[in-house]
């Protein structure tokens, strides 16, 4: 289940978090700050066609923004 907080890695190695999911459309922010729209259904659709890869789910999204996975952090 698509949801808030979870972070996807697009097919161009893109990492992105999702930060608002409703029934018609997903808000996602890039590293880089930028923020993109989609519709649920394509969205669903590229995670179900491999195109967009899930990496690591939080409670909220600015967790998830702060992570080491969206981050690229090594655990020592």
């Amino acid at each position: 289940m698509i949801k808030r907080g979870q972070i996807y890695r697009d097919c161009d190695g893109w990492m992105f978090c999702t930060t608002f999911v409703s029934p018609a459309h997903i808000a996602m922010i890039y590293k880089n700050g930028c923020v993109k729209t989609s519709t649920y259904r394509r969205f669903k659709n590229d995670v179900e066609k491999s195109r967009t890869t899930f990496v690591a789910e939080y409670k909220t999204w600015q967790e998830a923004v702060n992570s080491k996975e969206f981050n690229n952090v090594a655990e020592d």
